[in-house]
């Protein structure tokens, strides 16, 4: 979108997913290391923001973010495609005390600033 190059979007858009930015992961990463292994040892744990965004919303985001005008191209549902997905962190946030701290357009924010500079 930076380039006005329509984002690619399977399905209606209307699939959600539970992005995170990555400094949400490391901070977990980081506080699992330094957790009382005895509580923790050899659980699964969820890493995410702990909010569902819709492909759409995510779109209407970095359209805001890049002030673009492009609209997206809606492509045919990908085949198997979950619907919708949420990652249930209270295991992580209990057993770590994880709590991710940057949103996604937050992370969006520092992605874009990061490409502006790149490119």
């Amino acid at each position: 979108m930076l380039n006005n190059i329509p984002p690619s979007i399977n399905g209606d858009g209307e699939q959600t997913r539970d992005f995170t930015f990555v400094e949400n992961v490391v901070q977990a990463n980081i506080k699992a290391v330094f957790s009382d292994i005895a509580k923790s040892n050899g659980e699964v744990l969820n890493i995410a923001y702990g909010r569902k965004t819709s492909l759409n919303n995510l779109y209407e985001l970095l359209k805001n973010l890049t002030g673009s005008s492009v609209s997206p191209v809606y492509n045919p549902e990908r085949t198997g495609d979950i619907k919708n997905s949420h990652a249930d962190i209270r295991k992580a946030q209990k057993l770590i005390s994880y709590n991710p701290e940057i949103d996604v357009e937050t992370g969006l924010k520092i992605t874009l600033d990061w490409f502006k500079r790149k490119i």
